[in-house]
């Protein structure tokens, strides 16, 4: 017999027993002994067997491909506990205006040595690989993720990808505001000091910033019953209106 070559049956037994729902110490046992190479679909995937990149961007102005990414930063999410963190500055090869160095202390200078994208990005691509994406306004992040993406690779970016300010006004709709900023002061979670590699409007600190938002609120919305990657799917896209966490415990 070869290694693993059970794991289908093995899947699909969890799956009939209702085990692949599992939480806590026995969802772990269960996503170590069936490995993510078997034949389950990505949306049918156990959120704790997703693995997550919570992603953010700097860039020189609001949208490519007249403007560019100067800095990327990624933090891994696997079985909701955070992982491995990616942190880079990026030449964009072309000039910084200064209200984006006032805005996030990088320097032109900084910029001289940084690496171009068409090296930083072949490292996402491998960081990447079967997981699902995350960011806060995530509209504005995958723009410059994508441009940067099919202008280095020459493909498109095609994972599943989430937005934590769609989350947030359906888990927190008491909040007025769903910014990073509102978010940190409700949660009490720090930056690090302004114009840091680990502040505010740096890729890096808005990025671990996002992930400590998005485990909480996967914790709240697994202990509301949701499941799986397309159970996720379909909470961010539920109209407002229509959304209910039942009596869960809130994080």
């Amino acid at each position: 017999m070869k290694p693993h070559e059970n794991l289908p049956q093995a899947e699909d037994l969890c799956q009939r027993l209702g085990l692949l729902h599992a939480r806590g110490p026995l969802a772990r046992k269960i996503a170590q002994a069936i490995p993510l190479s078997t034949n389950l679909p990505p949306e049918q995937l156990p959120l704790e067997r997703v693995r997550f990149w919570v992603v953010d961007v700097e860039t020189t102005g609001m949208g490519p491909p007249r403007d560019r990414v100067i800095e990327v930063a990624a933090v891994e999410i696997y079985d909701q506990s955070p992982g491995r963190a990616f942190a880079t500055l990026v030449n964009p090869g072309l000039a910084l205006p200064e209200f984006i160095t006032r805005l996030t202390g990088i320097t032109p200078a900084m910029l001289v040595t940084a690496p171009p994208p068409e090296a930083v990005f072949p490292c996402l691509q491998r960081l990447f690989s079967d997981a699902a994406l995350v960011a806060h306004s995530s509209a504005f992040d995958l723009k410059f993720l994508r441009h940067e993406w099919q202008t280095a690779l020459g493909q498109p970016l095609l994972l599943p990808c989430f937005c934590t300010v769609r989350l947030a006004r359906r888990i927190l709709p008491e909040l007025k505001e769903h910014n990073l900023d509102a978010l940190a002061r409700r949660f009490r979670l720090r930056f690090g000091p302004a114009g840091q590699a680990r502040g505010r409007h740096r890729a890096l600190g808005d990025a671990l910033v996002t992930a400590a938002v998005f485990l909480k609120f996967l914790r709240r919305l697994r202990s509301a019953g949701l499941a799986t990657l397309a159970d996720l799917r379909r909470f961010q896209n539920l109209p407002l209106a229509n959304v209910n966490l039942g009596s869960g415990p809130k994080t």
